[in-house]
């Protein structure tokens, strides 16, 4: 009866908070959101999007920019929906979430074996910054919902002492080529589940030949799907690749190591030339001309536009390893580790999201003056936010220090790696690579949520470990 007691509780909640949020804001378009409905309706016009790579920016054209899957989804609401079809493109996204909520509270339960516990790693998720996704027109919603849905499953998988079926490794597989179709940087977000992966399979199935299989069921879709879409990319433009999003993705931060003060543009390639004609002020905003300058002076496709941003990427990497690494640390955005338990984060966000004007005057000013720039309405919100944070900075100092040390000393007290610390271990290694790899490159908010559970729900099992010694 407590189990059942808690685990209503988590998904009222979860329902509850996505229907006023719903019925306060409704569906939010971003910027983004233009691309994506485009691309719908151009699948819904006619067939020429078979063959073409449509119009668009001629340096990064949106057909080959935005990979297919989120589009697809739009059509498919548009053809029920009509008009409508935002409404029941967010009840859908509200859905996933809650099955991500669902996976994620069998994982929570398994892992502490409290249906209390569980209950609250549910709600924190449920009170987060998902659901600022879950009323978004972007993919991020249904991105976060799979990889939250696919990061609990293989963590239960692991954690679990059955046999590792050859089906739920399939659907795993499955789940990763979508992941893939909604994001093509899903294959490196999807990687950073390999050493669950890898655990779960090892544990849990013996002989080779049995591992083998399950192997190749976890690696055949996505693989599959790659191959596949870069051979459609070829039809359609002359040349295999998945996207050409990271066109824009990799001058970023270049740009802000120029803004830092070091320059990697000091060559004669075509980058760099383009870049000191075009570059600016080397603000996002002076990406595109360079990009378009790109294509129209110097002839590149949007293909090879996109491999010679990352060659340049690569080599400000090698022979600016200090200078991009303060930018990738300064990406790493604050309110990633304050927003962490903190349901006014949420608040505030969706707010200032949908009235585009901020709840609170910048952080100095409040930190210099808090009761001259705060008034009655903003103070106590402020407070709350404070109060939050600070659960929040905890949480993360726990998760983030004491899960490695509470993995080693529960493999030297049994002399053996268990599966509860390959789990925790695995875990802490998805966060920790997925902010990375971000933050190496262009971290938002919303990129991040997909593994916004992982602190809470390490930070609470650190803390109960060091409570029972």
């Amino acid at each position: 009866m407590a189990r059942l007691t808690s685990f209503r509780l988590a998904i009222a909640v979860a329902v509850l908070v996505k229907v006023v949020a719903y019925a306060v804001y409704g569906p939010v378009f971003w910027p983004d959101s233009a691309d994506y409905v485009d691309y719908a309706d151009r699948l819904l016009r006619d067939s020429s999007w078979i063959d073409s790579v449509g119009a668009g920016n001629p340096a990064m054209p949106l057909m080959i920019m935005r990979m297919i899957g989120y589009p697809l989804i739009i059509a498919i609401t548009k053809l029920l929906a009509g008009d409508g079809f935002a409404s029941l493109l967010i009840f859908a996204q509200c859905v996933a979430s809650l099955g991500a909520t669902v996976s994620l509270y069998a994982l929570a339960r398994r892992l502490f074996g409290s249906d209390g516990a569980a209950a609250t790693i549910a709600i924190v998720f449920a009170v987060s910054l998902a659901v600022k996704l879950d009323l978004s027109v972007l993919p991020d919603s249904l991105f976060t919902s799979l990889f939250v849905t696919l990061l609990s499953a293989i963590g239960s998988e692991l954690l679990s002492e059955r046999r590792f079926g050859f089906g739920r490794a399939l659907l795993f597989g499955i789940g990763v080529a979508v992941l893939i179709l909604l994001r093509a940087n899903g294959m490196f977000v999807a990687l950073a589940l390999a050493p669950l992966a890898i655990a779960a399979i090892h544990l849990g199935r013996e002989g080779w030949g049995g591992r083998v299989l399950l192997i190749a069921a976890l690696v055949v879709p996505p693989v599959a799907a790659i191959d596949a879409y870069r051979a459609w990319n070829e039809h359609r433009a002359g040349t295999k690749f998945l996207s050409v999003g990271g066109s824009h993705v990799f001058m970023q931060p270049l740009f802000k190591m120029v803004r830092a003060g070091t320059d990697p543009f000091v060559d004669d390639g075509v980058v760099d030339r383009m870049v000191r004609k075009y570059g600016g002020a080397f603000r996002f905003q002076d990406i595109g001309p360079v990009l378009g300058a790109l294509h129209r002076e110097t002839r590149l496709t949007p293909h090879q536009i996109a491999r010679a941003t990352f060659a340049k990427y690569r080599e400000a990497a090698l022979g600016y390893p200090v200078a991009l690494a303060g930018v990738a640390f300064r990406n790493y955005h604050v309110k990633a580790v304050l927003g962490l338990v903190n349901p006014v984060t949420t608040a505030v966000e969706i707010h200032q999201t949908v009235i585009e004007e901020p709840v609170f005057p910048p952080i100095g000013q409040v930190i210099d003056d808090p009761f001259g720039v705060l008034d009655a309405r903003t103070l106590p919100l402020a407070l709350a936010y404070a109060g939050f944070g600070l659960i929040s900075l905890a949480a993360f100092v726990v998760f983030l220090l004491g899960t490695p040390a509470v993995a080693l000393r529960r493999w030297r007290a049994g002399g053996v790696v268990d599966r509860e610390s390959l789990a925790i271990a695995g875990l802490w290694f998805t966060y920790v690579a997925v902010a990375a790899m971000y933050s190496a490159v262009h971290l938002e908010l919303r990129y991040i949520v997909c593994v916004w559970p992982i602190p809470s729900l390490l930070g609470l099992y650190v803390w109960r470990a060091m409570r029972t010694g």
